[in-house]
């Protein structure tokens, strides 16, 4: 086509100069000839340019529809036709008809391919090598994504004041937790954790199931945990025994300082064995076999014939389902809440002490005293039946509820503890109590022990708990507005609770009854950093004796039947608070 119009210039330019011979005296000729020149060479580059652009727009036609071809997955793009694009020779080029809605196709097209290529590359950009995040911690976590590391710790450190009634209780701060350890995964299919306490030791045992530790640092989870198949997971190390929701959830996140009377008396909180759950997105069930904690140093003794200090540990085995027929999320301001939750949970425990002793018993829900106004090994002369020994097994039930609606969430438990003892000549008895001496051959009866708790809770900045149906229990609250973050506020929490634990059961056990009423106030200043306060109303029964030799009626030269009558109904007031931080 070029070469076409080239000649047609050049033959005409001939004529020209043919005729310009005759009329060379003609200067009017002359300049009629400069000027055609001038001309041919304007549309020579005219020319040339006209017939890049041609080029160059055929070319990207073809690109464009070449690149819709493949996106389209089979579905052809006519190519633009020569006919279109190559003018007829002899003629000067024609535009080639537009199609409106394809040309806006194709060029909706080039953007997409062109925010592709540039993600591409900005990720290509980057550095390679571990990923680094910040997300309320610090986490490494490789390339691949099969190893990570992140070191976790919390510290709770308590303050409580106590109008006490007739029991010693000292006013005092303390370290109530101060942990740090490491989590992480391994090979993809692993995970593992480790954490250590190294909180002062703040008495002795709360419960049955393990110590507080002994002043030095603790061991508290430390476990390896494959999770290759699907929604299934298996747990081996010190692990935390999934019974009780109260008990299964973080310390991080309870909502009052401390765990109600049951939960704190009869659920387990670390042991070692093996646990294994499988979970849905609506119901889970987790299961497992276990021995003594990690904190338990000594080995277990046994009593009666053939009694030995080198026994074999306890057994325990657990099992708890749930199911959450509503489980509703939303979310607001980059904040996901639990809007609303209806869960149910039914859990069971057995245990078989090889020491053959249950020692059950709990503070006030308050750590800072050491107080027990319960115990089931208390032994008192001329007073009530001794502890609950000879044990040759016992259980515990334990059905769960809670409800979120909104801002407005209800949790409870209940516990119930049968308590099987052994044979006759095993049981002793308190001089002077029916059935015998300190050593008299009787048989100690079985025994039923229970507890309760119900508490609610309301976010007064419209927040919701936060339900994770992974492990089916309460994960961590997330303000909508932080403290200092655009003048925000954090979070505030109202809370009440009601919880009980009954170790009466009938004429022949007496230990006591008490029930605990709390008030209190959460504030979260941002996920990870928390301040609270509880005010607590003890009311304990006529059989909760309490600690004979702290008592502010009686001396322990006067702990008899006269003096210890007082010790009743002993009803201090607790006002206790807490600054928590975790990561």
């Amino acid at each position: 086509m070029k070469s076409i119009r080239i000649c047609a210039l050049l033959a005409a330019s001939a004529t020209v100069v043919a005729s310009s011979s005759a009329f060379a005296e003609d200067s009017q000729v002359l300049q009629r000839l400069d000027n055609l020149e001038s001309r041919i060479s304007t549309l020579e580059t005219d020319v040339k340019t006209r017939d890049a652009k041609i080029q160059e727009l055929e070319t990207q036609v073809k690109e464009r529809d070449a690149k819709i071809q493949s996106l389209q997955n089979g579905q052809s793009a006519a190519a633009i036709s020569a006919a279109q694009i190559q003018p007829a020779a002899g003629q000067p080029a024609a535009a080639p008809p537009i199609d409106q809605q394809r040309l806006d196709n194709l060029e909706r097209t080039v953007r997409q391919l062109n925010e592709i290529t540039n993600a591409q590359g900005e990720e290509l950009a980057k550095p390679k090598g571990p990923k680094v995040t910040t997300n309320g911690g610090l986490k490494v976590e490789s390339e691949d994504g099969q190893f990570s590391f992140q070191p976790i710790g919390r510290l709770h450190v308590d303050g409580a004041w106590y109008d006490q009634d007739q029991t010693h209780m000292g006013d005092n701060i303390q370290v109530r937790r101060a942990r740090l350890g490491m989590t992480g995964k391994m090979f993809g299919d692993f995970m593992y954790k480790v954490e250590a306490d190294f909180a002062p030791n703040t008495g002795t045992s709360n419960n049955q199931f393990g110590s507080s530790g002994s002043g030095s640092v603790s061991m508290k989870e430390m476990w390896i945990r494959y999770i290759g198949l699907p929604d299934t997971e298996f747990t081996v190390g010190n692990v935390a025994v999934p019974f009780g929701l109260e008990n299964y959830t973080s310390d991080n996140f309870f909502t009052f300082l401390e765990e109600a009377l049951p939960s704190n008396t009869f659920a387990p909180q670390r042991l070692l064995g093996a646990t294994a759950t499988y979970t849905q997105p609506n119901w889970s069930l987790a299961s497992g076999v276990y021995g003594k904690s990690v904190d338990s140093a000594t080995n277990f003794t046994t009593t009666g014939a053939g009694a030995t200090t080198d026994g074999d540990e306890q057994f325990v085995f657990t099992a708890r389902g749930t199911f959450d027929p509503i489980s509703e999320k939303s979310k607001d301001n980059n904040v996901t809440d639990q809007t609303e939750l209806v869960h149910l949970g039914l859990g069971f425990f057995y245990d078989a002490p090889s020491d053959e002793t249950v020692d059950f018993g709990t503070r006030p829900e308050s750590n800072v005293t050491l107080a027990k106004f319960l115990n089931t090994q208390t032994k008192i002369s001329n007073l009530n039946p001794g502890a609950l020994d000879d044990v040759q097994h016992f259980y515990e039930i334990n059905p769960e509820v809670a409800l979120i609606y909104g801002p407005a969430s209800l949790q409870g438990e209940y516990y119930y503890v049968p308590v099987s003892q052994g044979q006759p000549g095993n049981c002793p008895r308190a001089t002077g109590v029916v059935g015998g001496t300190s050593a008299g051959a009787i048989t100690c009866p079985n025994v039923t022990l229970s507890g309760y708790y119900a508490q609610a809770s309301y976010f007064l900045t419209g927040e919701s708990r936060n339900y994770n149906p992974a492990i089916a229990r309460f994960d961590r609250v997330t303000p909508r507005n932080n403290v200092g973050h655009g003048g925000g506020w954090g979070a505030f929490e109202l809370t009440a609770r009601i919880s009980n634990l009954n170790f009466d059961d009938g004429a022949q056990f007496q230990k006591g009854e008490e029930t605990d009423y709390t008030l209190g106030l959460n504030w979260y200043l941002n996920p990870n950093i928390r301040l609270m306060a509880n005010y607590i109303w003890v009311q304990n029964n006529a059989s909760a004796l309490g600690d004979c030799s702290n008592s502010l009626n009686a001396t322990t030269a006067t702990c008899t039947n006269a003096t210890l009558s007082k010790a009743g109904y002993d009803d201090p007031r607790i006002f206790t608070v807490r600054a928590q931080v975790d990561w």
